[in-house]
């Protein structure tokens, strides 16, 4: 009997000893969980997250397909739409979508014909001939054009569908100018490297300011040809010594008389100052006279030709040359050559005394 109750008493302490054990561990983990801090949760802030080739967190085959669409493809190019999303601090997100792009083969351009590049450009118009073409396509392409170094206006982009341009060259002194083209698709696709042309245009300071008016051939008679030109500036301007000439000859105007006095010995020369909004005629004959002159009031009596012993343009003198008005602001000037200047497909010039281009015309 002894016996059975000594089992049952150890029996009995090996229980309550495996009971303590499991309370103090128990005790001790309670203990830790309460005085252990836990770590911060992570805060995201706003941010913007494009996705490109890396996959985004979450179920793999719908987010990746869902951010990294499969391009629509043409014969020609590829569209790529790019997607992006913003989660903001609530972690909500918005997807927004750009606009497609057309991507693929960019067309080429290419300039058949300008101006001269290897001399100054003299003229008052400059035409540009050009083309394009895209590969693999036969796409009728429109195309863009710009002159730079000229006026503002003409350095932005215009559009045409022309494969020709000209420009009014109204730009005073001596200007580098570069013409570029570029083609483009009906979808927007241009050529990234316009093809251009280069010209140095050489114009007279006073280019805008005189202006050829009027040319009228001589079909070989001198007595024919003239041309009338108009200072069309605020200011006076002297035209002594400025040339007259087509591309093969050319003439010099030289000086004339202002006031023409009744007696051909009291004329005297001086410089052909054209004073504003006023105009001459140039004529390649000799003057009648002797020299190129002012017109005046009087001027109707020396149709006659000569001088001494004009009567009606001697009365005429000494009665209206003190009046405001007696004097004209145009000249008739004369040449004093013995050939025509140009014909009917002749180009005219105007230059100055450096022998700057003051004013074209063709005929």
């Amino acid at each position: 009997m002894n016996t059975y109750v000594a089992g049952f008493i150890i029996l009995v302490l090996v229980f309550s000893i495996s009971v303590i054990a499991g309370s103090s561990q128990t005790a001790g983990f309670t203990f830790n969980q309460q005085t252990t801090k836990s770590e911060p949760k992570e805060t995201q802030t706003d941010s913007q997250i494009s996705f490109g080739g890396s996959q985004p967190k979450g179920k793999p085959e719908a987010n990746y397909d869902r951010f990294n669409p499969k391009p629509e493809s043409n014969n020609f190019f590829t569209t790529i739409q790019r997607q992006t999303i913003t989660r903001n601090s609530q972690g909500r997100i918005t997807e927004t979508k750009t606009p497609t792009r057309p991507v693929g083969p960019l067309p080429n351009t290419f300039i058949s014909e300008g101006p001269d590049r290897t001399k100054d450009f003299i003229l008052d118009e400059a035409t540009f001939k050009f083309s394009g073409f895209l590969t693999g396509s036969n796409e009728t392409l429109r195309f863009e054009t710009r002159l730079i170094g000229a006026k503002s206006s003409l350095e932005n982009w215009r559009s045409t569908s022309k494969k020709d341009v000209t420009y009014k060259l109204d730009i005073k002194g001596t200007n580098f100018l570069i013409f570029e083209v570029r083609a483009k698709t009906k979808d927007g696709r241009v050529d990234f490297t316009p093809a251009s042309w280069a010209l140095k245009v050489v114009h007279s300071q006073f280019w805008g300011d005189v202006k050829i008016s009027s040319v009228r051939p001589g079909l070989g008679q001198t007595s024919r040809e003239r041309f009338s030109i108009r200072n069309s500036s605020r200011n006076p301007i002297n035209i002594t010594g400025w040339q007259v000439a087509d591309l093969t000859s050319r003439a010099i105007i030289g000086q004339g008389v202002e006031i023409v006095q009744p007696r051909s010995n009291l004329n005297f020369l001086s410089d052909i100052i054209l004073q504003p909004r006023g105009s001459a005629d140039i004529f390649t004959q000799a003057s009648l006279l002797g020299f190129s002159w002012q017109e005046n009031s009087c001027n109707r009596f020396l149709n006659t030709g000569f001088i001494d012993g004009n009567k009606d343009y001697e009365t005429c003198y000494f009665q209206e040359r003190l009046e405001d008005n007696f004097l004209k602001d145009d000249w008739n000037i004369y040449l004093s050559l013995i050939t025509t200047l140009w014909d009917e497909n002749s180009t005219f010039f105007i230059l100055d005394r450096s022998g700057a281009v003051v004013d074209v015309k063709e005929l």
